[in-house]
C-alpha cells in the first residue's frame, strides 16, 4: 500500500501545473550549466529579477511588449524581449573572454573567490601543473597546507586556525573524512579525474553540512556530450612517473566517462638540513587509481552513478631531528573503495527531490618490521566501512528556495590501534547517526534606488547520534547558521555578506577510543560560534577587476586536545578554548584582452589559545601550533597564442610547534617561488601540449611540519595527447 500511495502521490505532483508563474531558465552556452544571479532588468520599468539557485526566474513579472537586459559578471551582455524567451522558455549566454582560464564566477565554469567560497574550474592546463590536489590548492586558493614533505607527504587542509579535522571534505558530494582522525589526506588525489573544486568557508546548507573549518567539495566531470580519448603523461626530477588514460563518449541523455591512473616513485627528494643537503629516504609511494562516471538525464529524472578505486602504498620516512637522519622500513598502504549514486526527480516546476547514496570502505595497514611505529607487531589493519543517505526536498519558486533534507549515516570499524597502543581493543565500534536539516533562501527584488536586491538565508540542522564503544552513547547536537547578501543598485557589480553560524564537530573515532581508555567516555563535541563579515565588487578596469574581502571571528569551547598521563600516553579532554580571528583579501585581474592574469590572496589569522590549565601552563593567549599569522599568494599568467607562462609566489610566516610560542620551537618564515611555461599544438588534427613546472625555484629550505623536510628545486615535465 505504501508503494501505490507513493506512486499516486508522485503522479499528482507531476501533474500540477503553476498557473501564476512562468520560469525561465538561464544556461551557460557551452556547457548547458544553469548561471546563478543573472539580473534582468527591464528597459521600460523599474522591474528587477534575478536568477535563483536552479538559474530560473519568473518572466510574468515582465509586460511582453517589454525589453529586458540580461547582465551577468563573466558573461555577454544581451538585450532580448520579454515575448521571444516566454516562448523559448531558455536563455544562453555566451562567456566574455575566449581563453577559458581565470574568471572569477562559479557559475561561468570558472576560477571564483567570493567573501565566502572560493572555487576551481579545472582546465587540463591547470591539471598538467600539479601531482596532487593539495600542491594546487596550496598556490591557487587562501587555504593553509600542512605538508608532511615530498609527493606521498600526507597533505592535510586548514582554514582560519582551525585543525584539519574542522574541514568536511566531499567526494562528489559524499564524505570521505577519515573517521578514524577526521582528516582527508590530500597526496591521495590527482587532479587529473578532477573537474571543479569548491570551498564553502563556514557552510554548505544545501548539501546539510556547516563547519567552522569549512567544506572542501571535489566534483569530477559533470556531463560528457563528445567522443574524447585523452592520455597524460608526467615525470620529475626525483623519478616520480605517471601516466593517466581517459575515455568519454554519450550525448546530452546518456553518456559516461573512465578515467585509470598509474604512478610510482622512489621520491628521494633533495632537502636541506642544518645547512647540509640531504636526500630524503623511505618516502617511496606507487598508487592506482580507477573510477568511472554514468549519467542519464531526461525531462524528469537525473542519474549519476560513480564508482571508484584508489590503491596507495608509501613508505613512512622517519623524523629529521639533529643527530638523526635515519629512517624507518615502515610502510602504509591504503585502499579506498566509494560508491555514489545520486538521482534527481524534477516533480513539477516548483518541486524537486535530490537523493545521494553513497558507500565508502577504506582498508589501512600499517607494516613496521623494526617496531618502530607499531607497539606490539610488526603489522595492523584496520577497515572502516561508511555508508550515508542523504535526501533532500526542494521548492524553489521565487521569491522562495526551501530544502527539506534527512541524512543517515551508519559507520564501522574493527580495529582502532593501529599506531601506539597494546591494549585490548573493541571487536569493533559502531556510529549510526540521524539528521534533519532545512535550507532557506528568501530574495527581496527591486527594492528601490538605493538597494537592487536582499537575500536572507538560514540554516537549522538537529542531529541524534549513537555510537557502541563497550557501552551505548548518545548524543544530540544542534547547528544552525542566518546569512544576509545586499547588492546595492551601483553601476558595477557590488555585493556585501553577512554570516553568523553556531555548529559543532563530533569526536573522532580515535578520539573516542582513547578518551575510553581513562573511563572519559563522555567526550563532548567541541562547539563553536563564528561570524562573517565581507564584500565582493568588480570593475571595469582594463579588462576587469575582481575585489573581495572577508572579516572573520571564531570562538570555540570544549576543544579537544591530547594531554599526557601517568603511562606515557596521551588522552583527549575537553578543556582548551579557542578565538581564532583575521580577514582575508582576494584582488583578481585580468588586462589586455585576456593576455594577463593577476591573482593575489592574502589572509591574516590570529588563532590563541584562550584556556590556561594552571598555574604553570604557558600557553594561555598564545597562537595556535602550525598556524601562521601572514599568508600571501601572489600568481601571474601570461597568454600568448599557444603559449603560456604562469608565476605563483607563496609566503607564510612563522610559525610554533610547540604550544608556549617557546622561541627556540619556531619554524621560520618562507618563500616559495614556481613557475609553469607551456605550448598547445596540433600534429595530425590530434590536439596537444607540453607543460615544464619548476616547484621551489629559487630552492628555498623550509619546514612546514617540524622534522618534515620539504623538497628543494624540482622539475615537472607533462605530455597531453588528445586524440578524438
Amino acid at each position: 500500500m505504501q508503494v501505490i500511495f507513493y506512486q499516486i502521490l508522485v503522479l499528482v505532483l507531476l501533474s500540477q501545473t503553476v498557473f501564476a508563474q512562468q520560469f525561465v531558465t538561464v544556461l551557460d552556452s557551452q556547457s548547458s550549466t544553469p548561471i546563478v544571479d543573472v539580473i534582468m532588468q527591464s528597459l521600460n520599468s523599474e522591474k528587477t529579477a534575478v536568477t535563483d539557485s536552479s538559474g530560473r526566474f519568473d518572466a510574468l513579472i515582465f509586460i511582453a511588449e517589454d525589453s529586458i537586459l540580461v547582465s551577468h559578471l563573466a558573461y555577454e551582455t544581451v538585450i532580448i524581449s520579454v515575448s521571444e524567451i516566454k516562448n523559448k522558455k531558455v536563455i544562453r549566454l555566451k562567456i566574455k573572454t575566449l581563453l577559458q582560464k581565470t574568471v572569477n564566477v562559479t557559475d561561468a565554469g570558472y576560477k571564483n573567490t567570493t567573501s565566502f567560497k572560493e572555487s576551481i574550474n579545472l582546465t587540463s592546463e591547470d591539471k598538467s601543473k600539479y601531482v596532487t590536489v593539495g600542491d594546487m590548492l596550496k598556490t591557487e586558493t587562501s587555504l593553509y597546507i600542512k605538508d608532511y614533505g615530498g609527493i606521498a607527504g600526507v597533505k592535510t587542509v586548514s582554514s582560519r586556525g582551525m585543525g584539519s579535522e574542522n574541514t568536511i571534505v566531499l567526494f562528489n558530494e559524499a564524505r570521505v573524512n577519515d573517521l578514524r582522525t577526521g582528516i582527508f589526506d590530500l597526496s591521495s588525489m590527482s587532479p587529473n579525474s578532477i573537474a571543479q573544486i569548491d570551498f564553502n568557508k563556514i557552510s554548505k546548507g544545501e548539501s546539510g553540512y556547516i563547519s567552522s573549518g569549512g567544506i572542501l567539495s571535489f566534483y569530477t566531470e559533470k556531463e560528457f556530450i563528445k567522443r574524447t580519448l585523452l592520455f597524460t603523461l608526467k615525470h620529475n626530477s626525483d623519478l616520480y612517473n605517471s601516466g593517466f588514460f581517459s575515455f568519454t563518449d554519450g550525448n546530452k541523455n546518456l553518456n559516461f566517462s573512465v578515467n585509470f591512473e598509474r604512478a610510482y616513485s622512489p621520491n628521494e627528494f633533495s632537502y636541506e638540513f642544518e645547512n647540509v643537503k640531504r636526500k630524503r629516504t623511505n618516502a617511496h609511494f606507487n598508487k592506482t587509481f580507477i573510477d568511472g562516471n554514468i549519467f542519464a538525464n531526461s525531462n524528469w529524472l537525473k542519474i549519476n552513478a560513480y564508482g571508484m578505486y584508489s590503491y596507495f602504498n608509501s613508505g613512512i620516512p622517519g623524523f629529521v631531528v639533529t643527530n638523526n637522519y635515519s629512517s624507518s622500513r615502515a610502510s602504509n598502504l591504503s585502499r579506498s573503495y566509494l560508491g555514489v549514486l545520486k538521482a534527481e526527480f524534477i516533480l513539477s516546476d516548483d518541486f524537486s527531490f535530490i537523493t545521494v547514496n553513497n558507500y565508502n570502505k577504506q582498508d589501512l595497514i600499517i607494516s613496521d618490521p623494526d617496531g618502530i611505529v607499531i607497539f606490539d607487531s610488526e603489522s595492523k589493519e584496520s577497515n572502516l566501512y561508511d555508508f550515508t543517505t542523504l535526501n533532500r526536498l526542494r521548492y524553489s519558486s521565487t521569491p522562495f528556495d526551501l530544502i527539506f533534507g534527512y541524512e543517515y549515516n551508519y559507520s564501522k570499524l574493527n580495529d582502532i590501534t593501529t599506531f601506539i597502543s597494546a591494549n585490548e581493543v573493541p571487536d569493533e565500534i559502531l556510529r549510526n547517526s540521524n539528521k534533519v536539516f532545512i535550507n532557506a533562501d528568501y530574495k527581496l527584488l527591486g527594492m528601490g534606488s538605493v538597494i537592487q536586491s536582499l537575500v536572507v538565508s538560514g540554516f537549522s540542522a538537529y542531529q541524534h547520534i549513537e555510537e557502541q564503544l563497550g557501552e551505548e552513547i548518545n548524543s544530540d547536537e544542534f547547528a544552525y547558521s542566518f546569512g544576509l547578501k545586499i547588492l546595492p543598485a551601483t553601476k558595477n557589480y557590488f555585493a556585501i555578506k553577512f554570516n553568523y553560524a553556531d555548529n559543532f564537530r563530533y569526536p573522532t573515532f580515535n578520539e573516542r577510543y582513547y578518551s575510553s581508555l581513562f573511563n572519559h567516555n563522555q567526550l563532548k563535541p567541541e562547539k563553536y560560534k563564528s561570524f562573517d563579515a565581507g564584500f565582493e565588487s568588480a570593475f571595469n578596469l582594463l579588462d576587469e577587476l575582481l575585489i573581495s574581502a572577508a572579516y572573520f571571528y571564531i570562538n570555540a569551547k570544549d576543544k579537544i586536545i591530547w594531554v599526557p598521563t601517568r603511562l606515557a600516553l596521551q588522552t583527549p579532554r575537553n578543556i582548551a578554548k579557542v578565538i581564532s580571528q583575521g580577514f582575508e583579501l582576494s584582488l583578481k585581474q585580468k588586462a589586455f584582452d585576456n593576455l594577463l592574469h593577476i591573482d593575489v590572496f592574502y589572509t591574516f589569522t590570529d588563532a590563541r589559545n584562550k584556556n590556561q590549565t594552571s598555574a604553570q601552563d604557558l600557553s594561555y593567549d598564545k597562537l595556535l601550533i602550525y598556524s601562521p599569522q601572514h599568508q600571501f599568494n601572489f600568481n601571474i599568467t601570461f597568454n600568448l597564442y599557444d603559449f603560456t607562462l604562469s608565476t605563483y609566489t607563496s609566503y607564510v610566516s612563522e610559525r610554533f610547534y610547540t604550544s608556549d610560542n617557546d622561541v627556540n620551537s619556531v619554524l621560520p618564515q618562507y618563500v616559495v617561488f614556481d613557475a609553469s611555461v607551456s605550448y598547445r599544438f596540433e600534429i595530425l588534427n590530434f590536439k596537444q601540449s607540453l607543460v615544464l613546472t619548476a616547484y621551489n625555484l629559487i630552492n628555498e629550505s623550509y619546514f612546514i611540519i617540524q622534522s618534515y623536510p620539504m623538497p628543494l628545486r624540482t622539475f615537472l615535465i607533462t605530455y597531453n595527447l588528445e586524440i578524438l
